[in-house]
C-alpha cells in the first residue's frame, strides 16, 4: 500500500469555509489517495454546515464535529454522524478527561464559557491522534484549515517518513514553509537534511502513528485543558518524555499568506483555487541548491495567485540569505546570455531592499516592476523625531510642580504652628520655669 494511503490528513477547522474548501482540494490534487479527517470545532459560519453536511457524503472522508460549546454532555460531539454521549465512558477519552469536559459542558450551559484562544484545537489533536491509531492508519498529517499543500507527491511523502523512522526520539516532522523570518533558532542537521526547531511538538506535520501506539503518554501529554492548552506546555511535556521535533525545509505545506486578508472578506479566494502555485524552474532550483545552513525562507520563492494593494510583507528579512539569492539568480541570467536562452525575469532587487515575493505577471496584467517608483518620502523635520520628547518634558514639569506644591504645603502648616506657639507663649500659658 502507498504511504498517501496509510497517511491520515487531519485537517482542524473553525470557521472560514472558503479556505477549508481550498486546502481540502489541494490535498485531493497532490494526494488523491489520501484519507482525509476533518475535525470542526463547533464552526458557527453560515457556509460551514452544509460544506460538512457535503463531506459527510464524501468516500474517503470523515468529519468530527466539536458540540462541547453547546453545553450539553449527550452531544458533546460526532464521529460520522455517530453521537458521543459523555455521560458514558469513551474510546478516545481517559476518565478524567471525560470529566473534565463534563464540567467544561456544564459551564457552557450555564452562559459562562471558559476563556480560551484556541477553543478545543488542542483536544481536537489529541482526539485524532487516538482515532488515526484506533482505525490502524501508519502515520497521520496534521494540516489547519488556512493551510494548503503547494507541492509533493506520493513518493515524496514516503522519502519525508523514512526521514521521519531513521530517528527513534523523533515522534514529528514539520513539513511547512517557514513565513514571516525572524529569529531563526532552528539547528541544522545536514546528515539527515533535516532541522531541529526549538520546540518538541508543533501543530502542524507528520506523526508516525506505530511509534505513538508503543508510547501513549505522548498522546496523553497533547493538553487538552481549554483555559491552559497551548503549544508551549504540550512542547514542554513532550521534551521532558524525551521527543523531538523535525522540520523538513521542501516546500509542500504553508499558511495561506495574509491570512487576516482572507479572514476579513478583504480578499476572496474562488471556489478550488489556490492561493499559492507550486514551486517550478529556476524558483525550485535556487531552494533546492541553497545551503542548508541558511534559513530557507520562502517570501523569496513563491508564487501567488492574486494581488493586493499591500506592496510586500511586513517582514523582516535575513540579509546574508538574499544576497545569495539575488547571486543565484543573476549567475542563472548570465548563464542564459551566454546560452543565448530565454531570459527568466527574476524580481528587481538588491540586499538593502530585497523582493517582497517571487511572482511573474499574468497575461495583459502590467509588469509591476516596471511602474514609476513612488516618490521618496521627505526625511523627518527636527520637531517631528523629537516628538517623543514633549510628553517627558511635560511629565518632568508636572513632577516638579507636585514636589513644589507639597513643599509649600509643608511651610504653610510649620508657619501655623510658630504662629500658635507664639500665641502661647505671650498669653502666658506655659507656667514659669518649664523651660519654654
Amino acid at each position: 500500500m502507498s504511504a498517501s494511503h496509510d497517511t491520515l490528513a487531519c485537517v482542524f477547522a473553525h470557521n472560514n469555509a472558503a479556505l477549508l474548501r481550498n486546502c481540502l482540494a489541494s490535498i485531493r490534487r497532490y494526494f488523491p489517495g489520501m484519507p482525509v479527517l476533518v475535525l470542526d470545532d463547533a464552526s458557527t459560519e453560515p457556509a460551514m454546515g452544509p460544506l460538512l453536511d457535503r463531506l459527510d457524503a464524501e468516500r474517503g472522508v470523515s468529519v468530527l464535529r466539536g458540540a462541547v460549546k453547546r453545553g450539553d454532555p449527550a452531544q458533546a460531539w460526532s464521529v460520522d454522524g455517530e453521537p458521543a454521549d459523555l455521560n458514558r465512558p469513551n474510546p478516545l477519552l481517559r476518565e478524567d478527561e471525560r470529566e473534565r469536559l463534563r464540567d467544561a459542558c456544564r459551564v457552557w450551559s450555564a452562559g459562562s464559557p471558559p476563556v480560551s484562544r484556541h477553543g478545543y484545537f488542542y483536544l481536537h489533536q489529541k482526539l485524532a491522534l487516538r482515532l488515526a491509531i484506533a482505525r490502524g492508519y501508519r502515520h497521520a498529517w496534521f494540516i489547519e484549515g488556512d493551510m494548503q499543500l503547494v507541492a509533493g507527491d506520493d513518493g515524496w511523502l514516503a522519502a519525508r517518513l523514512a526521514k521521519l523512522e531513521r530517528d527513534p526520539a523523533m515522534c514529528q516532522l514539520a513539513v511547512q514553509f517557514l513565513l514571516r523570518p525572524g529569529r531563526f533558532d532552528f539547528r541544522a542537521l545536514p546528515d539527515a537534511g533535516l532541522y531541529q526547531p526549538p520546540r518538541s511538538y508543533n501543530t502542524s506535520g507528520l506523526f508516525p502513528l506505530e511509534r505513538l501506539r508503543g508510547r501513549p503518554e505522548l498522546v496523553d501529554a497533547v493538553c487538552d485543558e481549554a483555559p491552559a492548552g497551548n503549544l508551549r506546555t504540550t512542547s514542554y511535556r513532550w521534551s521532558r518524555l524525551g521527543a523531538r521535533c523535525g522540520f523538513d525545509a521542501y516546500p509542500v505545506q504553508a499558511h495561506v499568506p495574509w491570512p487576516e486578508v482572507f479572514h476579513d472578506g478583504t480578499v476572496a479566494l474562488p471556489a478550488e483555487t489556490p492561493a499559492i502555485q507550486p514551486l517550478t524552474g529556476r524558483a525550485l532550483e535556487a531552494w533546492a541548491t541553497r545551503d542548508i545552513t541558511v534559513p530557507p525562507f520562502a517570501e523569496y520563492f513563491l508564487t501567488l495567485n492574486y494581488k493586493t494593494p499591500v506592496p510586500g510583507p511586513p517582514w523582516w528579512y535575513n540579509r546574508a540569505f538574499t544576497e545569495r539569492y539575488l547571486d543565484l539568480c543573476l549567475a542563472h541570467e548570465r548563464a542564459d546570455r551566454a546560452a543565448e536562452t530565454d531570459i527568466v525575469r527574476w524580481p528587481a532587487g538588491d540586499p538593502a531592499h530585497p523582493p517582497a515575493h517571487y511572482w511573474s505577471p499574468a497575461p495583459g496584467e502590467p509588469d509591476a516592476a516596471s511602474a514609476d517608483a513612488p516618490a521618496p518620502a521627505p526625511p523627518p523635520r527636527l520637531r517631528d523625531r523629537l516628538r517623543w520628547f514633549k510628553p517627558l518634558v511635560w511629565a518632568f514639569a508636572g513632577c516638579k510642580l507636585a514636589r513644589l506644591r507639597a513643599k509649600r504645603r509643608r511651610y504653610r502648616a510649620f508657619c501655623r504652628r510658630v504662629a500658635r506657639e507664639r500665641e502661647r507663649v505671650l498669653s502666658g500659658a506655659y507656667p514659669a520655669g518649664d523651660g519654654h
